[in-house]
């Protein structure tokens, strides 16, 4: 592990804010008449995992770990520390990626949506590397956290969120926030758990502001007990390219904090 660096303290001061915006609210749990609202393979994901006799939850802190990434498919697999935290009543996600390049040089990276907005801020000890914003990052990171919506259930009957029944084991989501709008479709095993989400609303940086809109697969597995709720303990994302899929992350889901007052040091 190394010194703390400027994305580490952004990263944190940040949620600080937001959770500062957005304090937990007092514990309700999912009514009849949400649950009755929504398709049937997320009413029956709510009571398979758990979650409709739970509270539902504000905000989480995500605990990672053998977090790997790598960019190309010719690449090695990098190995990160991960640190996420997801904020429900307006659509925020943070999660901060840190590592040490060759096992010396020190990488940070800091990807964000809030407010409406999302970007990428990358450093290399401490020199940046890249700092990606735009209509495009917008998109990727909000449909990123749209992928990541079951993980923080009451993101699920949220007024941004839009639910479009599809068939028995899948079901289409539309999140609208400010001027931004993205869709995907989540899909069910036949426990009736999730198992991925797919969406067309991902754009791959091609470098120097370049970007291609592919579509992204969110996979999720291996769901276990966490709090009194069955979780997916592991979570690998997919580009669907013309020359094939990479894989080009993956990383085991350890532990989820819901309803935080203050995220705590890393």
């Amino acid at each position: 592990m190394f010194d703390t660096h400027a994305q580490q303290t952004h990263f944190l001061s940040e949620i600080t804010a937001e959770i500062a915006k957005h304090p937990p609210a007092e514990p309700a749990v999912f009514s009849a008449d949400e649950l009755a609202a929504l398709p049937d393979p997320i009413e029956n994901f709510l009571h398979q995992a758990r979650w409709a006799e739970k509270a539902k939850p504000f905000n989480a802190r995500i605990h990672w770990d053998d977090v790997a990434f790598k960019r190309s498919p010719e690449a090695q697999w990098m190995k990160l520390e991960c640190h996420q935290f997801n904020s429900v009543p307006a659509p925020a996600r943070f999660a901060y990626m840190r590592a040490k390049l060759l096992g010396v040089v020190p990488f940070e990276g800091l990807d964000e949506t809030h407010d409406g907005h999302g970007s990428m801020h990358l450093a290399l000890a401490s020199f940046a590397m890249g700092d990606q914003r735009g209509p495009e990052m917008d998109v990727s990171s909000l449909v990123t956290f749209l992928a990541e919506a079951l993980l923080v259930p009451s993101v699920a009957v949220q007024p941004y969120l839009a639910w479009e029944p599809i068939d028995a084991r899948s079901a289409g989501a539309t999140l609208t926030f400010g001027e931004t709008s993205v869709r995907g479709v989540f899909h069910f095993d036949d426990r009736g758990l999730c198992s991925r989400f797919v969406t067309d609303d991902r754009f791959l940086s091609e470098g120097k502001g370049h970007y291609a809109r592919h579509r992204w697969t969110a996979e999720c597995s291996q769901y276990i007990e966490m709090g009194g709720v069955l979780v997916p303990s592991h979570m690998r994302a997919v580009w669907h390219l013309p020359d094939g899929e990479l894989e080009y992350f993956h990383g085991n889901i350890v532990d989820i904090e819901y309803d935080l007052s203050e995220f705590g040091a890393l």
